[in-house]
């Protein structure tokens, strides 16, 4: 399956969002929330419809086709891989979290998105707590500033050319 430009993804994704509520799409509807006139939607659409991604009939609307659906899909287990990583490693929620992962989705490449999804796997499956660091970074975003425990490994470490220990 050829790749799309980023635009066209976002086009696709956005009709395949609107098509889980309705079979058929209007030009209008798709206009209204991508901030387009009338020609732009049709120029998107009209391209989109190039690679199979969906149907358009004017005055019946726009159906997203099975190839469309395929490629929006991955689209949206990136998104929700990304947002996962962002939330889970980097504290981030609500409105930043869905702003900074709708930036980023479109530019990380599948590559960076499989590491980050092994890794949450990894993390998920793994049998052993969480790594004792995590609440020290857990607590430094939070806090801005270390724990006494870190603080106290850190000089530790430094003081007797020591690797780290994390107890947590």
């Amino acid at each position: 399956m050829e790749k799309l430009t980023k635009s066209l993804e976002k086009y696709l994704f956005v009709i395949y969002s609107l098509s889980k509520e309705n079979e058929k799409i209007s030009p209008k509807d798709l206009g209204k929330i991508t901030g387009h006139n009338a020609a732009s939607v049709l120029d998107f659409v009209k391209s989109l419809r190039k690679y199979n991604m969906v149907e358009y009939k004017p005055y019946k609307g726009i159906i997203i086709t099975n190839s469309g659906i395929e490629y929006a899909k991955k689209i949206e287990l990136k998104r929700e891989t990304i947002s996962n990583f962002f939330n889970k490693f980097l504290l981030l929620e609500n409105e930043e979290l869905k702003n900074q992962t709708e930036k980023l989705e479109y530019y990380i490449d599948e590559n960076l998105t499989e590491r980050f999804s092994y890794f949450l796997d990894f993390i998920n499956f793994c049998p052993a707590e969480v790594p004792s660091w995590f609440d020290g970074i857990k607590n430094y975003m939070e806090n801005g500033e270390m724990s006494e425990k870190c603080a106290n490994c850190i000089e530790d470490c430094l003081n007797n050319n020591l690797k780290p220990k994390c107890k947590g």
